[in-house]
């Protein structure tokens, strides 16, 4: 694959994934179903979903037309529709003393047949034609549909009454049928919560196109099929005709179907899912391509052949193929230097805003081969390169700038190489989403509150001489053995810490809502001053923010998490993530 076709990949699953993504907004709990519904399309293959009324397939069919980017006609089967009114129907005109024929909605990209089975068997049959040869006549003429075309149709195989069942040849030309049913119980409680969910598609915006769509679906046709697959589908077919209790086995194009299915499932496995570690880089990872030194030596090698078929000039032809030997060696090399290297671990530890992040990216050499020059990069950023010159790992710090609070995703690196010589370059993707905190920039010059530990809104206790009881906490190291609780540790429970407060001792809480600067930024930037000089100083703190509260505690854990609540404020978690 050449480097364009690579990089029209990678944006095409990554458009993909996007799309994954917002229909799975828009259908809670069935990202299966979702997955499927795409391969089918991604196959050709047209789409039956079939299932009770209530669960969501007109929903998922809509959302597949929005987020596809295609035409799409809806036509809602009824026991009064004819085939003229899918497929269009001559009207005579008087002017020009002809027949012109007006195309019904089958003329579209994506046909959203709804209630499939409400229609009579021969306003069924009227999209035989269609699905099968994505082609339409009418009057002896023949009229090709745009490209791409997908039915989607829907069923409710649980009521009989008014209906026709689909035949076994209507049934033939859908690739898949699925069936949503029931969300489970945490979905359901969001639905109810969420209200009509078909008032989302509305702000669908389409992530695709027919151009992307048709590009995708070349790509799925060239998924190789290994040799033992066929033997495994070939021996299937075999059996699905030799049982008794099957009436009808599979004709020859089933199999066909199935591998396009299985297919567009591949493709959609290798380019959506993130890549697991550890990873090794293999040779179909891997893509070479000549550097700007490369073309230049190429062109030299090209002028000097020409002077010397010329010439006549034997010694000049003996360097050019003797040069020539030399960039075909290059180009094994450098190939060779980056294949088999194993990307053990990413990961993007937290840092505050306005200061260097960083993507540590561990790299080792299971073959002890001496490689040099190896170099890791995240999109638009500079590149690190190290030696790799022995089996032990290699941790490479890649730079991240972290401007502003939130979360930062790296959604992939690069790996590369140009050595020996910088004729060649060798390069691959990884696909490694990795999220890095970035916690609010401490600032701020107001003295710390002295507050007591109760929540805030919470009425006070009166003092007392003797200390305050104040829980159980887990053990960390330094803590005293006379504060553990042993009767709890006796009864197999974790080692655990009674603590308690001095009776009138001052706790502090920082309390968002008594800040009083406009300037959103201005206070979580003042409270991540108090929590970090609180931590050094040993003092037990807790946070309040509008929905959060964290009780008075200390300790690097807690430092954490009161810095990823600052840091999360107001970007409803991830949703506030900025992708890199």
């Amino acid at each position: 694959m050449n480097a364009v076709g690579a990089n029209e990949a990678d944006a095409d699953a990554a458009t993909l994934a996007r799309a994954l993504d917002t229909l799975e907004t828009v259908i809670l709990g069935k990202p299966a179903q979702i997955r499927l519904c795409l391969a089918c399309l991604l196959a050709r293959g047209h789409l039956l979903i079939e299932d009770v009324p209530g669960v969501g397939k007109t929903t998922l069919a809509h959302a597949l037309a929005h987020v596809l980017g295609l035409l799409w006609q809806r036509v809602q089967f009824t026991s009064d529709l004819l085939p003229a009114d899918i497929i269009g129907v001559s009207i005579f005109d008087r002017a020009s003393q002809r027949f012109n024929f007006r195309q019904g909605p089958v003329f579209t990209q994506l046909l959203l047949a709804d209630e499939v089975n409400r229609a009579s068997p021969r306003t069924q049959s009227a999209l035989l034609e269609a699905m099968e040869e994505r082609q339409v006549s009418a009057d002896g003429t023949t009229y090709p549909l745009p490209e791409p075309f997908f039915v989607v149709a829907t069923q409710n195989p649980h009521e009989q009454l008014g209906t026709f069942a689909l035949p076994e040849s209507q049934l033939d030309r859908f690739l898949m049928r699925v069936t949503l049913g029931y969300p489970d119980s945490a979905h359901e409680r969001e639905l109810l919560r969420g209200g009509e969910r078909r008032e989302l598609l509305s702000h669908v915006a389409p992530a695709l196109s027919a151009a992307a769509v048709l590009r995708v679906q070349r790509a799925v046709r060239g998924v190789h099929v290994a040799e033992p697959l066929l033997d495994y589908a070939q021996a299937l077919i075999a059996r699905t005709r030799e049982r008794s209790d099957l009436k009808l086995g599979w004709n020859p194009v089933a199999p066909l179907l199935a591998l396009a299915r299985e297919r567009a499932a591949a493709w959609m496995r290798r380019r959506q899912g993130a890549d697991l570690l550890p990873v090794a880089l293999e040779r179909r990872r891997l893509y070479i391509l000549p550097t700007g030194t490369g073309v230049a030596f190429a062109a030299l090698l090209f002028l000097m052949l020409i002077a010397g078929l010329n010439y006549g000039n034997s010694l000049a032809l003996f360097l050019t193929f003797l040069l020539g030997a030399f960039a075909l060696v290059a180009m094994q090399q450098c190939h060779r230097n980056l294949l088999g290297i194993a990307v053990l671990t990413v990961s993007a530890p937290a840092v505050f805003a306005r200061a260097r992040g960083a993507v540590h990216v561990t790299l080792a050499n299971p073959a002890g081969l001496a490689r040099y020059r190896v170099e890791a990069a995240l999109p638009e950023s500079p590149a690190v390169a190290a030696d790799l010159t022995s089996p032990e790992p290699r941790r490479l710090e890649l730079p991240l700038p972290a401007l502003r609070r939130g979360i930062v995703r790296i959604e992939r690196l690069r790996l590369a190489t140009a050595h020996p010589f910088g004729l060649f370059r060798a390069w691959t993707w990884l696909h490694v989403p990795v999220e890095m905190l970035v916690y609010p920039r401490p600032a701020g010059s107001l003295p710390m509150p002295a507050e007591s530990g109760a929540r805030p809104g919470a009425r006070s206790r009166g003092g007392s001489e003797a200390d305050e009881w104040q829980g159980l906490r887990p053990f960390r190291d330094g803590d005293s053995p006379r504060q553990v609780d042993w009767k709890a540790y006796a009864r197999e429970a974790p080692l655990l810490v009674k603590e308690y407060s001095p009776a009138g001792s001052e706790l502090r809480v920082f309390d968002f809502g008594r800040l009083t600067d406009p300037d959103v930024e201005v206070r979580l930037s003042q409270l991540a001053r108090w929590v970090v000089d609180a931590e050094a100083h040993g003092e037990r703190y807790g946070l309040a923010l509008p929905g959060v509260w964290l009780p008075p505690d200390r300790g690097p854990e807690h430092r954490h998490r009161c810095l990823a609540a600052l840091a999360l404020f107001g970007t409803e978690g991830h949703a506030g993530s900025r992708p890199v």
